[in-house]
């Protein structure tokens, strides 16, 4: 592992989808029932608090995680155990409403616990280069789909824009989505120099996307249905000849979810096998995954969030800074 090169940009990119990986599973969720104002406060208020974690995540030079005491071995293992859990229980849901609808879920949970775990068996740079070229699909979509619902948008659905503030929340932002960040901290790199733009690049795509999204649909219709992003994809009308193509679209949800739960697969497997090496914890783990969903038939997103927290909180305490 410590012979694997990683430029900048490639780095950039893992990190770009690592902080979009909870954005159609969780983060959405957030912004249901804000106004326009409300949304936006929260955004910014996110941003700029979510910055000095950013500059701490630059800052700190890898300190490899399989030398730490055993105890926070095993905290990180569960913390991301149970990112994984969140990420696999509402992507596979997503898959089975959207493409799926008379398959088991527990064959979609198998099919996408095969497939990461192994990208996740071929190393992390196979999955840096997955991420890149899934990124280049993203973008794709992404111009796709703003292009072709120009004629949708109605600027009138983000009214209203008022003073009146209710509610915001900007620590769930944060914290969802700085989470995933600190997987990369399994890769032993002195350095990534472009985080700071790629986080303010990330801010303004998540504006750009969220408001979107809203002008289309409007702040009432936003907030009941359960999966916004992909009912925008419903709206698509290629030149009359391509409608109803989400289920093709939907792939960009998909590529960020494949990324996300390869690489917590990594990162599991690195720390546990750091704590008893065996060529076979690699095959146990997924193993081990599949059955805690067996037995899920709800998750309270609060577990995810104090989780994330107690995650992040230990990343910044295990790693050594510059001089």
């Amino acid at each position: 592992m410590n012979k694997e090169k990683y430029s900048s940009i490639e780095l950039s990119i893992l990190c770009f989808i690592l902080l979009n990986s909870t954005f159609s599973n969780v983060t959405i969720n957030l912004f249901k029932g804000m106004n326009t104002s409300e949304l936006l406060i929260s955004l910014l208020a996110a941003f700029i608090l979510g910055f000095p974690l950013i500059i701490i995540y630059k800052r700190n030079i890898p300190n490899d995680l399989t030398k730490s005491n055993i105890l926070i071995k095993l905290i990180l293992i569960i913390n991301t155990v149970i990112l994984t859990i969140f990420s696999l229980y509402h992507f596979s849901q997503i898959i089975k409403d959207i493409l799926l609808p008379d398959e088991s879920i527990y064959i979609i949970y198998a099919l996408i616990i095969l497939l990461t775990s192994f990208l996740a068996k071929k190393g992390m740079k196979s999955i840096s280069i997955a991420a890149n070229l899934f990124f280049i699909l993203n973008i794709f979509i992404f111009l796709i789909t703003i292009l072709f619902n120009i004629t949708n948008i109605d600027p009138i659905n983000l009214l209203p824009i008022t003073i009146k503030i209710e509610k915001i929340d900007f620590l769930s932002i944060i914290i969802y989505t700085i989470s995933p960040l600190f997987l990369t901290y399994i890769i032993p790199i002195n350095d990534n120099k472009n985080i700071k733009k790629v986080y303010i690049v990330f801010y303004i795509y998540l504006i750009i996307k969220i408001l979107f999204i809203i002008s289309i649909l409007g702040n009432k219709y936003f907030s009941i249905i359960t999966y916004p992003e992909i009912t925008v994809f419903k709206t698509i009308n290629i030149f009359g000849l391509f409608e109803r193509i989400e289920e093709i679209l939907v792939i960009n949800i998909f590529t960020t979810n494949i990324i996300l739960i390869s690489l917590a697969i990594y990162y599991i497997n690195t720390l546990v096998n750091s704590i008893k090496n065996s060529n076979k914890i690699i095959y146990i783990i997924p193993l081990m995954i599949f059955i805690l969903l067996l037995n899920i038939k709800i998750l309270n997103n609060n577990i995810l969030l104090i989780s994330n927290i107690i995650f992040i909180i230990i990343n910044l305490f295990i790693k050594k800074r510059k001089d």
